[in-house]
C-alpha cells in the first residue's frame, strides 16, 4: 500500500467527549451478563476463540510502550455473545482507505452486525475498537460505543465465566 495524499481543503475540527459512547469495565460486565449490546471484537481469530497466548503480543507491546506491568496470565477467549469482526474488510484493498457508506453497511450486515441495535467495540487495547466505531458511524450507527480498555483490561479483570473459550459458531460466541 502506497502513501495516500490529501489535496483537499484544511478543515476545522472540534472534538466533544461523549461519555455515553465510552464503555468501562463495569459496563462490559453488565453487557456480558445481559447481552444488552452487540459486542464486536476485532482481535485475531486465534485469540478470539481462546487458542492464542494471553497476554497477546499486541497486549504486551501496548503495555510495555506505556511502561505498564505485563500480566503473567489473562483470561482467554471472548466476551459471551461477541461477534468476531476483523477490520480488514472495512478498508479498500488497493488504497487502505475506508470503504463507502453503502459498502460498510454490507460488511457489517454480512458479519451479522445489526446497525439498528446497540454496538460496543473492542480489540486488544482500544485502537482497532475506535476504528470499528468510526466505521460504524460512517455506516450510519453514530452511537457505537468503544470499550477502550478492551481485552487488555477485560482479560485481566473479568470473572472467567464471562469469557467463552470456544464456540460452535465461527462468528458468534
Amino acid at each position: 500500500m502506497g502513501e495516500v495524499k490529501y489535496d483537499g481543503p484544511a478543515g476545522d475540527f472540534e472534538h466533544q467527549l461523549q461519555d455515553r459512547i465510552i464503555k468501562h469495565f463495569k459496563d462490559m460486565e453488565i453487557i456480558a451478563k445481559s447481552g444488552n449490546s452487540q459486542v464486536i471484537d476485532s482481535r485475531s481469530e486465534e485469540n478470539f476463540f481462546g487458542l492464542g497466548d494471553e497476554p497477546s503480543d499486541s497486549t504486551v507491546s501496548a503495555l510495555e510502550s506505556y511502561s505498564l506491568p505485563v500480566p503473567e496470565t489473562m483470561n482467554k477467549g471472548h466476551i459471551r455473545g461477541a461477534i468476531h469482526f476483523p477490520i480488514g474488510p472495512l478498508k479498500e484493498e488497493e488504497t487502505g482507505l475506508v470503504k463507502s457508506k453503502e459498502e460498510l453497511r454490507k460488511v457489517f450486515e454480512s458479519a451479522g452486525v445489526r446497525l439498528d441495535l446497540p454496538i460496543t467495540t473492542l480489540c486488544y487495547n482500544g485502537n482497532n475498537a475506535s476504528f470499528l466505531a468510526l466505521c460504524a458511524a460512517e455506516a450510519g450507527k453514530e452511537d457505537a460505543a468503544v470499550y477502550y480498555g478492551s481485552w487488555t483490561e477485560f482479560g485481566q479483570l473479568a470473572d472467567p465465566s464471562l469469557c467463552v473459550v470456544r464456540s460452535d459458531s465461527r462468528k458468534h460466541g
